[in-house]
């Protein structure tokens, strides 16, 4: 919904979901009960400053979409920086923005989004919210190098999603070995070498796998390096010459679905269901979309 200035006057207020001009922002901390705040922008990239943090005391969930992100710098109150403490999803923040001493205000995060809003060359080591569990990382058309590259993630990680990052062989070696990783979606993404080779000992307890849109060419891999894989979903990777057959040996494979455009994808999609219906295994769903 859009909003008015009549807005700021239901001070008990706790859910809020708008789409909503510059000129509001800045008000928006005299909702001192508000909780979970959801901002929509238009088509231009837009950078929100989170100000009055002091005064919102209770919010736990503060999320931008469309093309924007949220700068944070932290807020002092006397000596001491203010600890938001119930505050459990911020997404997407600038990287820029992180930096030991934020991260040190945001003890509790459980759901984190990290933007890509100039290149950057010293390290950001999330480690240290033990908290969290689904990280997104979005880089922009004009900075998508060094992301990856910048990160330290954190053990506690279920879901990954990244999105227009280049991914070097060895992010995908470091993301494979993250030891409770469960979710990865690659979308829109930049594989430098055009092919991922897993290794022993990665994705251990991955249940869901989601490629869309991505360079990748070649693909190897077998039962042993997904063994708890469930769902693979393959959109828009037309140049992806095949799914590697052993895949459908993963016992716990129950879906895997492909769109016509990754056309390669969807034949090997439809080899695999066959080789499997002639081991008797008639349980693997394959959906050509």
């Amino acid at each position: 919904m859009k909003v008015g200035k009549e807005i700021l006057q239901l001070v008990n207020l706790r859910f809020l979901a708008v789409t909503i001009g510059k000129a509001l922002l800045s008000s928006i901390s005299r909702l001192c009960n508000l909780q979970t705040l959801i901002v929509q922008f238009g088509r231009m990239w837009f950078a929100l400053e989170m100000k009055g943090a002091v005064d919102m005391s209770q919010l736990r969930h503060t999320e931008v979409r469309g093309r924007s992100y949220v700068r944070y710098h932290g807020e002092r109150s006397g000596n001491h920086y203010v600890v938001l403490d119930k505050l459990q999803t911020l997404s997407p923040i600038a990287i820029s923005e992180i930096s030991d001493r934020v991260l040190e205000t945001l003890p509790n995060l459980e759901k984190l989004g990290i933007f890509l809003d100039e290149e950057v060359d010293d390290i950001r080591d999330l480690s240290r919210l033990h908290k969290l569990h689904s990280l997104k990382c979005i880089s922009s058309e004009y900075h998508r190098g060094k992301l990856l590259s910048n990160l330290i993630f954190p053990p506690s990680i279920k879901k990954l999603t990244l999105w227009e990052c280049r991914i070097r062989d060895d992010h995908m070696n470091e993301i494979g070995k993250l030891p409770n990783l469960k979710v990865l979606k690659l979308r829109y993404c930049d594989f430098r070498s055009s092919k991922w080779e897993a290794e022993d000992g990665e994705f251990c307890q991955l249940q869901y796998l989601l490629m869309e849109h991505l360079n990748l060419v070649s693909w190897t891999a077998d039962d042993t390096h997904f063994p708890r894989l469930e769902h693979l979903v393959i959109r828009r990777c037309g140049y992806l010459e095949e799914i590697p057959l052993a895949i459908g040996d993963i016992p716990t494979l129950k879906v895997i679905e492909v769109d016509e455009y990754s056309h390669s994808a969807a034949a090997s999609a439809r080899e695999i269901q066959e080789a499997q219906l002639d081991i008797g295994n008639d349980d693997l769903q394959v959906r050509i979309m």
